[in-house]
């Protein structure tokens, strides 16, 4: 009988124990839930939606860092609202630095908003540029060119009957393209389509290439990268007959001439008695897009002319064609004929031409 009595104790001694558990945990539980409802909820995003102009969304992220007030969500919005944005909707550098003048930047902010965003605006890939002045006979998105060629006059041919061999365009814009050496062939490296016309490198650095795909390309033969190589083919007699070869097996063709501009970089050196003479380029944007500029009554050398493409059109790389006694360049509608920009000298055979339909 005592040993059950004992039993029933601890059995009450335990029920007790959990009663007490069981109240401690609810009470903590209610006080939780007090403190849950107590604490304010976050506050709202300060800029709402994505949405508004990029001058608006410039002003309310700079008031929220001036003011220290939702700093985190008003950097994390403007980074969203920047992303969402359509490339051509976006300032131009020169229109984001106008925004930002005069604009107080804390310290931690001033790279990024004022290195780093300028650099981004300037160079948007999908920004394209497209020109319309007196100075530009030729500007398009790289999109619209539906073929681009060297025609090479081999058999030395009137320009009018070489032309008559390519087959009709809509729009076509025919110039001259490299130097016409004494012996009526093109002066430089030259290949037509694989072949070789001329295979004696000059000493200039640019080399306009069209590839199988009829693109066209601009490059520094010091610093060639063509079909994921890089190549020597000034100095090294391996890259040099690797890339005839490379040529030889797109179907490429190329042709050598001076290189006014390089990524940016200008090309020619600055001299005192630079000759000044009219000038006729091709060169590129670095959205890719391809123009044609003639300084017509702008007597230019080559370092002005690449001072003057940088200055007015932001052009990242540009190669010179032929001028003086071998200056052609005649724009073509539906086969006719509606521009003539050539002065040809009285029995002036060119070697070559650039052919761009569009």
């Amino acid at each position: 009988m005592a040993k059950n009595k004992k039993q029933y104790i601890v059995i009450l001694l335990g029920a007790c124990l959990l009663f007490s558990v069981g109240i401690i945990i609810y009470q903590n539980q209610s006080n939780i839930k007090k403190e849950i409802s107590n604490t304010p909820a976050p506050m709202p995003h300060t800029l709402g939606k994505i949405s508004g102009n990029f001058a608006e969304n410039l002003n309310a992220f700079l008031q929220d860092l001036n003011s220290s007030e939702n700093v985190y969500q008003s950097q994390i919005h403007f980074f969203e609202f920047v992303k969402a944005q359509n490339p051509n909707s976006l300032p131009t550098k020169e229109q984001y630095l106008h925004l930002i003048n005069g604009q107080t930047i804390p310290e931690d902010y001033q790279y990024f908003l004022k290195e780093c965003l300028p650099n981004y605006l300037e160079n948007l890939p999908y920004r394209t540029a497209v020109f319309k002045d007196k100075n530009i006979i030729f500007s398009t998105k790289s999109d619209t060119i539906s073929n681009a060629e060297l025609l090479f006059n081999q058999e030395k041919e009137s320009s009018k009957t070489l032309l008559e061999t390519l087959p009709p365009a809509s729009k076509r814009i025919v110039i001259s393209g490299t130097y016409t050496s004494p012996y009526d062939l093109p002066a430089g490296l030259a290949v037509d389509k694989g072949d070789i016309v001329n295979p004696c490198i000059q000493k200039w650095d640019g080399l306009l290439l069209i590839d199988k795909e009829n693109r066209l390309h601009i490059f520094n033969i010091r610093d060639l990268n063509y079909g994921f190589n890089t190549l020597n083919i000034k100095d090294n007699i391996s890259d040099y007959l690797k890339f005839v070869e490379l040529l030889k097996h797109e179907n490429a063709s190329a042709v050598q001439s001076h290189l006014i501009l390089y990524n940016d970089s200008i090309c020619v050196e600055k001299q005192a008695q630079q000759t000044q003479t009219r000038r006729r380029v091709i060169f590129q944007t670095k959205d890719g897009n391809t123009h044609i500029f003639d300084s017509f009554e702008m007597q230019l050398s080559l370092y002005e002319l690449a001072e003057y493409l940088q200055k007015n059109y932001k052009a990242s790389r540009a190669i010179n064609v032929d001028m003086g006694d071998y200056n052609y360049c005649k724009i073509f509608e539906n086969g006719q004929e509606t521009q003539d920009y050539s002065i040809l000298r009285n029995g002036v055979v060119l070697s070559n031409f650039i052919v761009i339909d569009y």
